[in-house]
């Protein structure tokens, strides 16, 4: 299950960014070899692995770049969040980047995301 509890501690998403924070949320080269099981580490926003571990395939296919702000790339789309593969460094200064759509990586995923709409306290599903 990716979404974090009552009983877990959250680290807030917007102290992600030191490198003590990044050890208890992110597998990165600092701490992992291999992508690991959904859920070892502190989660941030109630969500577990949302930075490290494995990218993540996103829908957009839209981009910044230095010199047009913005462009529309459809054989691309945004890959995000970071890898066991993935520096301390590289994910402190930055979580988006363009994969064409073809892709086949060891540390790419995706994430299943479910619309709850019964009653709870957050804590079953």
């Amino acid at each position: 299950m990716a979404l974090g509890t009552a009983h877990t501690e959250d680290i807030p998403y917007s102290h992600l960014k030191t490198a003590d924070t990044l050890k208890k949320i992110a597998w990165y080269t600092g701490n992992s070899k291999s992508s690991q099981n959904v859920g070892k580490l502190k989660p941030q926003n109630h969500i577990y692995d949302l930075i490290g571990n494995v990218w993540e395939w996103t829908s957009d296919s839209t981009y910044g770049v230095f010199d047009k702000p913005w462009y529309y790339e459809p054989s691309f789309k945004n890959i995000a969040g970071h890898s066991y593969l993935s520096s301390s460094e590289l994910i402190l200064k930055d979580s988006l980047y363009l994969c064409h759509r073809d892709s086949s990586r060891a540390d790419l995923g995706f994430r299943i995301v479910q619309t709850y709409l019964g009653r709870s306290s957050g804590a079953e599903f």
